[in-house]
């Protein structure tokens, strides 16, 4: 996505320009559902919602604030400033979180437990229940039937 906001940025025909921003479409439809499962999965089971809806606001955030500071520079700097500086911050993001994927605790967990050692964390999650197979035997014992007719037994007169 970075390169297709550069290439938008030294774009020498408005063809190649719609292109570049075609291929940085594309592959914004591609992360933005992966970006929403990674901040799922690593946050904890109890935080899921509360992560994802601070996810949801700084996207919403960004899209309210992003057009805002692309006009600025567009005025201030110059057409392809925008395009560049947008590029740079996908770079930056890049970095940071593959930086932060590799020392994951929940990953470093994960390799611990796939070694057989195990070490309680605050990302590790319980173990899972083994499905069992019932005897044939229900696991909920049936209800009595409701028999019909006033409190204390008495049936209401017709």
């Amino acid at each position: 996505m970075a390169c297709s906001l550069s290439a938008a940025s030294f774009a020498p025909s408005i063809l190649f320009f719609v292109v570049a921003l075609l291929i940085h479409a594309f592959g914004y439809s591609m992360v933005t559902p992966s970006l929403s499962g990674l901040v799922s999965r690593h946050a904890g089971n109890h935080h899921q919602g509360a992560t994802m809806g601070v996810y949801q606001s700084a996207g919403s955030l960004a899209r309210i604030a992003g057009p805002i500071t692309a006009g600025l520079l567009y005025d201030h700097a110059g057409i392809a400033s925008p395009f560049r500086v947008a590029a740079v911050l996908f770079i930056c993001s890049s970095v940071i979180a593959m930086r932060r994927l590799k020392s994951s605790p929940r990953k470093a967990s994960a390799d611990r437990a796939q070694k057989g050692v195990r070490v309680e964390s605050s990302y590790d999650e319980p173990p899972p229940r083994r499905a069992t197979r019932s005897s044939g035997k229900r696991k909920y014992k049936r209800q009595k039937p409701v028999k019909e007719g006033l409190p204390g037994g008495r049936r209401a007169t017709p």
